[in-house]
Parts: structure tokens; C-alpha cells; sequence
């Protein structure tokens, strides 16, 4: 096995791969938030693993909607074990690849990934063309209104008629509610958690409306970029200090988490109750 932070392979292209916290990770070196991040610590929102590997255990069911190149995929994947599942979607189709070669690396066979969108369900959507061969935050593309681009299925979580689901985790750049509209019957009949990022203050409000009419208790998560605390050890911070904003919902209140207040509640409101500081949107 090779030590952590080993290059495996630093002339293939724009991808590189390196022994990460949580295993292989093929990423983009041109990649300005998870692609630098596995570069330079070995983990990405290490928080939010911290968060979500509490509520999963063996045999549980993971649906990870906007997997990018499979950070969380890859993690959820170690925690449900061999009798778990974890279903993974990612519309981007070089981020797909990667995805795929990630799950392959690590040799998960509890995974099984999917290259469509995920929505209200039915018809199509447009992935916009992007060169990821030039620096850029390709987990913050966003398909609302795309007009040229490659064309993908959009996928309703409701149409897997799973039997049952323990947390769906919904990273869409602006699309959370839309998948949240195509997976109520899955929601109503499992009652999964739900980790839902919520970065977008126009759109804040309506998401944590529809939430709290399916029954949920939600609270804010704040996952930093940058953790001093990193699987590399390393104390330089390339990052920032900007955060992740995202929104767990549970089907049951639970103490001690930053609650939302209400639909009017923001991020800014939420952290500074917390810490006497504002974050940086991503």
C-alpha cells in the first residue's frame, strides 16, 4: 500500500491520484475546492463525515445525490459495509468517470453509480460544456438554465421504488428542491435524513418550508474547508476560510445542533449564533 499523500500517478493528464483518508481518490488537479483539497490534505468536509458517519451503520442505505468525483461516496461506502448500499448520482460526465474509477480503486461493491440528474423527475437537462482542463470549482456548476451542453436524463429518486433508505445526501447548486419534490413518496415511507446543502439564500426559505411540511426538525451544519486537523498534517491553509453551508434534516429533534429557526433563518444569522462570525458563501 502505498504511504499517505504518495503520488500514484502525476502524468495522466489533468487527473492525479493519491492514498486519501478514506482510500484512492482520482481527482483534477485543476479542481479549485475538492480537487485542491485531496491535493494538499488527503479529505475534503472531513466535518461532514465526522456528522454522517454517526447516523449510519452496517446494512444502512445511502443515496449521495450530486457525487461528484465520490468523496462522501467513497466514505459512506466504508461505513454501510458489505450489506449496505450506496446509490450515486453525478450529472457531469468526466466527474462520472471519476467517480466510477474511485468506487473501482477502492474495489466498493456496495456502490452503484448513476449518470443522470436528479430532480422532480422526468425529461431532460443540460450539463453545461465545460473545459476541465483550466482552473474552476467543478462541483459548483449549476444546470438551473443551462442552454448548451451535453444532454442527461433527470431522474425522480422516486421511480427506484427502494424499500428502504436510511440518508440521502443532496448536493445540486440549486436544484435541492426539485429533488426533494421527486423523492416524497421515499421520504414519507422511510423518513431517511436528509443532508442537503443550502448555499443559495433565494432559495433558502422555500427549501426550508418544503422540509418542514414533510415533518423534518432541521439544523444547520457548517463544514470548513480547511481543518488544521488534516489526514496529511498539513498546517498551511490553501483554502480559506470559507465553509459549507448545508441543512440536516432528521425525522426526530436532537439536542445540542444549531437549529433553524425558521423559513426566514440564514446562514449568516445561524453561524453567528454560533461562533460570532459570518461565512463565506461557496
Amino acid at each position: 500500500m502505498a504511504d499517505p499523500g504518495e503520488l500514484l500517478d502525476a502524468d495522466s493528464g489533468f487527473h492525479q491520484c493519491k492514498r486519501c483518508r478514506h482510500g484512492y481518490m482520482l481527482y483534477n488537479i485543476h479542481d479549485t475546492h475538492i480537487g485542491k483539497a485531496l491535493h494538499h490534505y488527503g479529505e475534503w468536509a472531513e466535518a461532514e463525515m465526522v456528522l454522517l458517519g454517526a447516523i449510519l451503520q452496517e446494512g444502512s442505505v445511502v443515496i449521495d445525490v450530486g457525487a461528484n468525483i465520490g468523496t462522501h461516496t467513497v466514505f459512506f461506502s466504508n461505513a454501510v459495509g458489505a450489506a449496505g448500499k450506496v446509490l450515486a448520482f453525478e450529472p457531469q460526465r468526466i466527474l462520472f468517470q471519476a467517480l466510477c474509477a474511485n468506487a473501482a480503486m477502492n474495489s466498493l461493491t456496495n456502490v452503484f453509480t448513476f449518470n443522470t440528474a436528479v430532480g422532480a423527475g422526468g425529461g431532460n437537462i443540460t450539463v453545461p460544456a465545460i473545459d476541465y482542463s483550466q482552473p474552476l470549482n467543478f462541483g459548483g456548476v449549476s444546470l438551473v438554465d443551462a442552454e448548451q451542453g451535453a444532454t442527461v436524463p433527470v431522474l425522480g429518486l422516486d421511480e427506484l421504488l427502494l424499500p428502504g433508505c436510511h440518508l440521502i445526501k443532496i448536493d445540486v447548486e440549486g436544484m435541492e428542491l426539485e429533488v426533494i419534490n421527486g423523492a416524497v413518496k421515499l421520504i414519507q415511507s422511510c423518513k431517511p435524513v436528509l443532508y442537503v446543502e443550502n448555499n443559495q439564500s433565494d432559495r433558502s426559505p422555500a427549501l426550508i418550508a418544503r422540509l418542514q411540511e414533510l415533518g423534518y426538525h432541521l439544523y444547520w451544519h457548517f463544514s470548513p474547508f480547511y481543518s488544521p486537523d488534516n489526514y496529511f498534517g498539513n498546517e498551511e491553509n490553501v483554502l480559506g476560510h470559507w465553509v459549507n453551508t448545508n441543512l440536516l434534516a432528521v425525522p426526530m429533534p436532537v439536542d445540542g445542533l444549531l437549529d433553524v429557526t425558521g423559513v426566514d433563518d440564514t446562514a449568516e444569522a445561524a453561524l453567528e449564533r454560533l461562533t460570532g462570525q459570518s461565512p463565506v458563501p461557496d
